[in-house]
């Protein structure tokens, strides 16, 4: 458990707001997180959850019970569970809070006098107990505090007992800095002698450009000051002054970024998050050191035996340096200890990798299963038809059109399942998808063409032919930019569109080129006709028969 203290000097510059956009991006990375809110005086971090339990004690009446009775009462009685972010891969958040807000919350309160239960009443071994009580019974990865501003004896608990690392956020006037300062060096040289790593936040900060001089000299006099440089400044954001709200990135807002960043940071301290870890092992891969990366794998798994994040890690490390075997089974220890839906198509791929044909058909229906995301499921589904696996890949897009559909987004799969329901001959199931593909976006040269020649193949001529005539037309308004494959595709359907139209010799320029762009190609190019990827040199076959097949016409 790595604790980490949100502390400001004075008030308004928006530290339990950023403590509670950082435990939702904690959460969101599957952390475990524990928030304990002592800002006794002005509560508020229980605002930004709506599932608190408003009928749960907290630390007042915590610290008060056992001061009247000697016993330390059971600690779940005093914590709510509080859920802001849904998803299948969300760590849970835990609040204990400040306490009820009623008139003996009052009293209570008024009567708690810190020094006096630190110097008669064990106050330090208390809360060194309930440290441990958090630990032993909710095992979080990260309990963040949100401490009481100012110079008091709560704020000097939150900042030099409790914590592993401070988040010091403050303003740029005197006050703010000339304050935290103060405080700043108290918790580096600390009496305790210990080691409390810190994060120098200033917020909110304008993003003004006429004051652009003016805000880099309030930095450098907080650097002159505190005696080091911020390590990131939060700018002022309006919308967030009219209610607690988590700050996402459809908020339009560079805040959202910025708390990312600020939550990195804080990941970045603790030395033994997975996830920092893990970087770490990265890093030492992308700069061409495996033996190295290979090591640090090895040190995380001693720590994390039965992570499914590390298995699936150096799983994808092991793809890296061509350790296919044991790829697989590192996916497979990531899938048995329980990991994300992804961990199965990261399984499935490697199966296919070692030629185990039936495992990966099999891992990959389990992704299906458990996936709840459309781009995680379009994503893994692309790629399984990219290794030619056509019968997943129907029920990938089946699925990924399923999600399409429940999150009443655009249905991107039409068009991918279509086409491989032509490759195999399903044209009754690939026509509804061109026509629905077609509504939603008429002007398509692609969809134009697949449900024409789709047509064309079960006899309804009048309408193929129309379309296929819109598909030529869209061809002519439109730039020849694409690569060669992509050309050598584009000119393949362009030419049957006009054989099929009885223009023969249009049709054999267009061969022509496809022909051409083909021959400097490199790997496969997806074919017009039979809708999947060949060679080169099969394209090119297939190119000529189709050109050798065309008649001539009276009228071209």
């Amino acid at each position: 458990m790595f604790t980490v203290t949100f502390y400001s000097y004075k008030g308004g510059v928006g530290r339990t707001l950023a403590l509670a956009n950082v435990a939702d991006r904690l959460s969101a990375r599957g952390k475990r997180v524990f928030l304990l809110d002592f800002d006794l005086e002005a509560p508020g971090l229980d605002a930004y959850f709506p599932k608190v339990n408003q009928a749960t004690p907290g630390i007042v009446e915590y610290v008060s019970r056992y001061a009247d009775t000697g016993v330390v009462p059971p600690l779940k009685d005093y914590v709510t569970e509080v859920h802001p972010r849904d998803g299948q891969d969300a760590g849970e958040i835990f609040l204990m809070r400040s306490g009820l807000r009623d008139s003996e919350y009052q009293r209570l309160l008024a009567h708690m006098n810190w020094k006096d239960f630190y110097a008669n009443r064990h106050g330090f071994l208390f809360v060194e107990n309930l440290k441990g009580a958090i630990e032993s019974d909710y095992s979080p990865d990260y309990l963040l505090v949100d401490s009481r501003t100012g110079l008091t004896d709560t704020s000097g608990i939150c900042t030099l007992q409790l914590p592993d690392a401070v988040v010091f956020l403050f303003g740029l006037n005197n006050q703010n800095i000339e304050g935290t300062a103060q405080i700043y060096k108290s918790v580096i040289s600390n009496k305790l002698n210990k080691q409390i790593d810190t994060l120098l936040i200033a917020s909110p900060v304008p993003e003004v450009p006429d004051f652009v001089e003016l805000k880099e000299q309030r930095l450098a006099k907080a650097k002159e000051l505190i005696g080091r440089p911020i390590d990131l400044a939060l700018p002022l954001a309006p919308f967030v002054a009219f209610q607690e709200t988590f700050v996402s990135k459809s908020s339009g807002t560079f805040l959202s970024e910025l708390y990312t960043r600020l939550t990195d940071k804080v990941i970045e301290l603790n030395k033994l998050d997975v996830l920092s870890m893990l970087k770490k092992a990265r890093e030492l891969r992308a700069s061409g050191d495996p033996e190295q990366a290979m090591i640090g794998y090895k040190e995380i798994l001693a720590l994390y035996p039965q992570s499914s994040r590390v298995w699936r890690d150096y799983g994808i490390f092991l793809r890296s340096i061509r350790d296919r075997k044991q790829a697989v089974i590192a996916f497979e220890k990531a899938v048995e200890y329980g990991g994300r839906a992804e961990d199965s198509a990261e399984l499935a791929l490697a199966y296919l990798a070692v030629n185990k044909i039936e495992a990966a058909d099999s891992s990959f229906q389990e992704f299906l299963v458990k996936s709840r995301s459309f781009e995680r499921t379009f994503l893994y589904t692309m790629k399984f038809e990219n290794k030619g696996r056509r019968d997943s890949a129907i029920a990938g897009y089946n699925r990924a059109l399923e999600l399409c559909r429940d999150e009443s987004r655009r249905p991107f799969p039409l068009i991918q399942l279509g086409n491989l329901y032509m490759a195999s001959k399903e044209l009754e199931k690939a026509i509804p998808l061109y026509e629905e593909d077609l509504a939603i976006e008429p002007t398509g040269l692609a969809v134009n063409y697949n449900l024409g020649y789709a047509l064309h193949l079960v006899s309804q001529e009048e309408r193929s032919q129309g379309l296929l005539r819109k598909a030529i037309d869209i061809y002519e308004q439109t730039s020849k930019r694409d690569t060669p494959k992509l050309r050598a595709n584009t000119e393949q359907a362009i030419g049957n569109c006009f054989a099929i139209l009885g223009l023969p010799t249009k049709a054999a320029e267009h061969f022509e080129e496809s022909l051409k762009q083909a021959s400097v190609s490199s790997g496969p190019i997806y074919s017009s006709i039979r809708y999947l990827f060949v060679s080169v040199d099969e394209f090119r076959k297939e190119t000529r028969k189709l050109m050798d097949s065309l008649q001539p016409s009276q009228v071209d």
